[in-house]
């Protein structure tokens, strides 16, 4: 199999816990948001966003995307926008970026997630 370029998109799974208080639409606005952001700034691919509420812990919600590119994610860090949209983030989450191996549903061969709509 041929090594990746730069030009290829890279899939990322980000794992968000959000704080006992936040109620989860308010995480839903915020993923569209950063969904369009993440469009506007030409970051992400085109493809939509997927999604995922773990069914063990309805606190632990998942957003798959695509990195338009290697170097996105990178460039994130230092556009202005996407700072100002993490900070969004803080106010609703406790975690942001929890690994793989802190999902509920970590252990499970074939786990199952909640998908939602936003």
């Amino acid at each position: 199999m041929p090594a990746s370029t730069k030009s290829e998109p890279h899939a990322v799974l980000a794992v968000y816990r959000m704080k006992p208080t936040v109620k989860r639409d308010a995480v839903l606005a915020l993923l569209r948001d950063h969904a369009r952001v993440l469009l506007e700034e030409k970051l992400r691919t085109p493809r939509e966003p997927m999604v995922l509420e773990s069914l063990g812990d309805p606190r632990q919600i998942m957003e798959i995307f695509e990195w338009v590119d290697e170097s996105a994610a990178d460039r994130a860090h230092k556009n202005p926008a996407m700072q100002a949209m993490w900070g969004r983030f803080g106010a609703l989450t406790e975690d942001i970026g929890l690994t793989l191996a802190q999902l509920h549903e970590a252990k499970e061969r074939w786990p199952h997630f909640l998908s939602l709509r936003t």
